[in-house]
């Protein structure tokens, strides 16, 4: 059929010099037809410690591709769930991806990591998509009183409470019926509810772009390190529960839901071309590495200096987390995955030594500012409340229970995560970085834990998929 003028019916131009980017689809013009396919894929490895999945070298992995978990509710326990900060995410502790005999991307304590990323989710993200997709339950709502005598019922709303689309029983809300694990039989185990967690997630190189395993050489595999099956940190239980029992993880739930999209041959051969005659296809992401850090001792914080590394590397921020790890926590709303506040009436103050300098002129402890860094570190605000973030406001939060649990006492000072992007634009020098941290924490057994965005580069040329960084 000869083309008439109109638009809609162009034939499509794969020549090398205007072929699009296929990786990013919100790049496309009209006239790029894709197809999908979408497989359900098992882990080649499994057991309750690692999982393995090996993707298929065809077409575009799309970054929309997720990996689904369950788990088997322990005997006897009628009522748990994932910790709501940040849902399923809880059973993953490490994440790897290789390809070929190559890692391209790792990241430990990624659990802790995601309860971070968590708090900038909106409430609307949380309602609407997380507790169905995640079980992210972090969506705030004004109380209205329901004391007659004191209040004006209709109009009266002082605290601040959680929402996710159920009404108080008198002062306690229950979960939706199929976000509770319940072992309570056969049954109720088998209607354990089922969850994912989009590859985007857990590597920062699948963020908003596909990968085009059509055009590798070498075997691709994700690698999942589980949270260890006895340390009481993938799921928290009512607060009328006997806290222990081991929560297994479903094999059978165990999969990846594998999208691949597929352009017009024609159209993907001329951009393999283009690629490969322009020296190659590059991908920047960010990759972690953590520093750890426990100490028992009375005001073992108090005034530190903690080297974090990034010798010889681009390093885009830096997050750091302080809690107790060793207390088991599974009866709480967040579990182990939180930040903690230094005692109310009380600062802690940061700041970045490197290449000689500190990143800013007067070490930063206002409460306010801090937050305000971390806003300015990610380009985004956090959904949390200031009671969440620091102590300095005591009667926000509801004193309302969430499956038995006290709002207010499980989230108050728990969301004191910092984050801070160094200011000057400059490449590490071979002192690396250091922490100026200092905050008179209570005595008890505390562990800091410190994430450096290290700048990396990912490159594929004639098959051959490497990194290095920037």
């Amino acid at each position: 059929m000869s083309y008439n003028g109109d638009p809609k019916t162009a034939p499509l131009d794969v020549s090398e010099d205007v072929v699009a980017d296929l990786t990013r689809p919100s790049q496309l013009t009209s006239n790029y037809s894709q197809r999908i396919s979408t497989d359900i894929r098992e882990p080649v490895v499994f057991s309750q410690d690692f999982c393995r999945f090996s993707l298929d070298r065809k077409g575009f992995l799309s970054h929309h591709s997720k990996i689904a978990f369950s788990v088997k509710p322990a005997d006897g326990k009628s009522s748990a769930f994932f910790p709501i900060g940040l849902g399923v995410n809880s059973l993953i502790d490490r994440v790897v991806l290789k390809v070929g005999n190559r890692t391209i991307a790792e990241t430990q304590e990624f659990a802790m990591l995601q309860a971070y990323r968590s708090i900038f989710k909106t409430n609307e993200e949380n309602r609407e998509r997380e507790q169905f997709m995640t079980q992210r339950l972090i969506n705030h709502r004004a109380v209205y009183e329901d004391d007659p005598a004191n209040f004006d019922t209709s109009t009266d709303a002082p605290t601040i409470g959680l929402d996710f689309g159920r009404a108080y029983k008198g002062s306690d809300m229950s979960l939706l019926p199929f976000a509770r694990m319940d072992g309570t039989n056969a049954t109720t185990k088998a209607e354990s509810p089922v969850y994912s967690i989009y590859l985007g997630d857990l590597f920062d190189i699948f963020s908003n772009q596909d990968l085009p395993l059509f055009m590798m050489d070498d075997e691709v595999h994700i690698e999942l390190h589980f949270t260890p099956l006895t340390s009481d940190k993938r799921v928290s239980v009512n607060n009328d529960v006997v806290a222990g029992g081991q929560f297994e993880i479903d094999q059978s739930e165990t999969r990846m839901i594998y999208d691949t999209i597929y352009y017009d041959g024609d159209a993907m051969e001329s951009f393999r071309k283009k690629a490969d005659s322009k020296g190659g296809m590059t991908f920047e992401y960010t990759d972690y590495r953590l520093t750890r850090r426990t100490d028992t001792k009375a005001d073992a914080f108090k005034d530190i200096t903690q080297s974090l590394g990034g010798a010889g590397r681009f390093v885009d921020k830096v997050i750091i987390r302080i809690g107790n790890d060793l207390e088991d926590k599974s009866k709480t709303l967040l579990n182990s995955q939180y930040s903690q506040s230094p005692p109310a009436g009380t600062e802690r103050t940061i700041n970045l030594r490197y290449n000689d300098r500190f990143d800013f002129p007067i070490d930063r402890s206002n409460s306010a500012l801090l937050f305000s860094t971390m806003r300015e570190a990610e380009g985004d605000t956090p959904f949390i409340t200031r009671q969440e973030y620091g102590r300095e406001e005591a009667n926000v939060l509801s004193v309302r229970t969430l499956e038995k649990h006290q709002v207010r006492g499980n989230l108050g000072g728990n969301f004191n995560w910092l984050a801070l992007r160094p200011n000057r634009e400059e490449r590490i020098n071979n002192q690396g970085i250091d922490l100026i941290y200092k905050n008179p924490m209570p005595t008890e057994s505390l562990t800091l834990m410190c994430w450096i965005g290290l700048r990396k580069i990912a490159t594929l040329k004639d098959g051959h998929f490497d990194c290095y960084f920037a």
